[in-house]
């Protein structure tokens, strides 16, 4: 299991003069409301951050095997060595080498275990392409005549796009569903829980967050497909 513990600490401060100007009950009110719902949001966005980022860094991050979720030389247990790379940009001919390899790839045991990918996860810059791969009925404009029907992208059930996905050419698929599920976890210990208070030395008016959470996945590999386009 790969997990990795974080603590984030957000903390907002607002000067005593303030209270020259509006009175402490519209602070509360029209101020400090703003705050506090500044740290909720910034607290879901840190867990998107640290949760996308076992996507984000798919090709460095060594899991329990020795190599990264998306590598092309994952140990096999029988011997030899699997591949869930590939390096094209995505697009029909491209989706469709994947569930090859989804499909041909064997159990820890060295079973069948035919993997069906049924999720895109890619960069907003790669958003347009990924729906059209899904609705579109036939590969292109130039197949309507010979009716070269579209249907890989019938085997797609959902499509997730993240701005923390910095690099915008790589993708992926995943297997959320059936054979070897792609788990991924977000375990909060502590959850945010804001605090304020005034500040003896200073007189000002102070508000804090701290949350304790882990974030990471099972380690099942054979369910992530990952393209690295240069």
């Amino acid at each position: 299991v790969t997990y990795n513990m974080v603590e984030r600490v957000i903390g907002y401060q607002i000067a005593a003069f303030l209270y020259g100007f509006i009175t402490g009950n519209q602070m509360r009110q029209a101020q400090l409301g703003d705050f506090i719902r500044q740290m909720g949001v910034a607290s879901q966005l840190l867990y998107d951050t640290d949760c996308m980022s076992v996507f984000a860094n798919a090709t460095t991050d060594l899991g329990a095997d020795g190599v990264p979720m998306v590598d092309g030389s994952h140990p096999d247990e029988i011997g030899g060595t699997i591949s869930t790379e590939g390096s094209t940009a995505m697009d029909h001919a491209a989706l469709a080498a994947a569930f090859v390899v989804g499909a041909r790839l064997p159990s820890p045991e060295g079973l069948r275990g035919s993997v069906r990918y049924d999720t895109v996860l890619c960069p907003p810059d790669l958003e347009v392409a990924a729906r059209r791969l899904m609705v579109d009925t036939h590969i292109s404009a130039s197949n309507v005549a010979t009716n070269d029907g579209n249907i890989v992208g019938g085997w797609i059930k959902d499509l997730v796009t993240s701005v923390e996905l910095t690099d915008t050419n790589n993708w992926f698929l995943v297997a959320t569903e059936g054979a070897s599920p792609f788990r991924g976890n977000l375990y909060i210990n502590r959850p945010p829980n804001p605090k304020e208070w005034i500040d003896p030395d200073s007189d000002n008016y102070k508000i804090t967050d701290r949350s304790h959470h882990a974030f990471g996945h099972d380690n099942s590999w054979r369910s992530v497909f990952g393209a690295t386009v240069a």
